[in-house]
């Protein structure tokens, strides 16, 4: 879910919009509306199985929407829940949340035949996000829909309606996938934090989370702004700057696992700028613990 975002109060005055696409059996229309709830009931609709098919994108406010399987979804801001025909579903929208929506909704044999190419798919609820430029589109297929046939037909205008459902699905799938690789990445994160010895390869990081370690390492940079390596060494180093308050170098590389003191000093001077034993003098210097403040004890 995000923030809400403003929302003009004129997108709700008279922004409904009906398409008739072929009279007779089968009959076919589209319908899409910008519609701001102002009463709900204090309870969720009783279930439905409608014989149509309604996408709808919330645009702020809340509510649940529960689907075909019994599972429950929160919604907010963002989210995109869809109806889909002789599918029992149930919907609930806070009534103190100042609700508003934009939908889509086509008739049951248009919807049946997008279903079964699977130009349509049957999922419940996405968080594809909402924005300025998300509320423009939704506006220009809406003035589509209104457009007579003779300057817009009707397999163009499906082919546009579909172009806008198919770029919320994208959303969505980026939106999963960010996700993802965020919480991925936030569990190494942890995890070599935890292992600040560094005893534990990144690769098997990688391995733990079910991933490939260069796709790992590809998000892990993207999102932290350093490669895993590199964070565990400043991990590492953040870890050995406070040990050095109260151990001596020796030590502190050794608990820290490196192989030598040496190779701790390269490292600590290369990423801090000065040696251990240097960072050790300042720091108790500064932290009165120097010479100069136990004289002034003294005195």
């Amino acid at each position: 879910m995000q923030p809400e975002f403003s929302l003009p109060a004129e997108i709700f005055i008279g922004k409904h919009s009906r398409r008739i696409l072929k009279t007779g059996p089968p009959f076919r229309s589209v319908l899409a509306h910008f519609k701001a709830h102002t009463t709900f009931p204090n309870k969720p609709m009783n279930p439905q199985a409608p014989g149509y098919y309604a996408g709808n994108l919330v645009l702020r406010g809340s509510g649940t929407y529960t689907d075909w399987n019994g599972r429950s979804y929160k919604l907010g801001p963002g989210s995109f829940f869809q109806r889909l025909p002789e599918r029992i579903h149930q919907t609930w929208y806070d009534p103190k949340s100042n609700y508003a929506e934009f939908f889509i909704w086509l008739d049951p044999n248009t919807a049946g035949a997008l279903l079964d190419l699977e130009l349509l798919l049957p999922i419940a609820v996405m968080d594809v996000g909402v924005n300025q430029l998300i509320c423009e589109s939704a506006m220009r297929l809406l003035n589509e829909i209104a457009h007579p046939e003779s300057e817009l037909p009707g397999s163009s205008l499906l082919l546009h309606i579909l172009h806008f459902i198919q770029d919320l699905y994208t959303r969505g799938r980026q939106r999963r996938r960010a996700d993802f690789w965020t919480r991925i990445v936030m569990d190494a994160c942890t995890t070599i934090a935890n292992d600040i010895a560094g005893r534990q390869q990144l690769e098997q990081i990688a391995e733990l989370q079910k991933v490939a370690y260069p796709t790992f390492r590809k998000n892990f940079k993207r999102i932290v702004g350093m490669s895993p390596g590199e964070y565990r060494i400043r991990a590492r180093l953040n870890q050995a700057c406070a040990m050095l308050m109260e151990k001596p170098v020796k030590q502190v590389a050794a608990e820290l696992g490196y192989a030598s003191p040496f190779t701790f000093s390269t490292q600590f001077r290369a990423f801090i700028g000065s040696s251990p034993q240097q960072f050790q003098m300042r720091a108790k210097s500064e932290t009165g613990t120097g010479s100069h403040n136990r004289n002034l004890t003294k005195g």
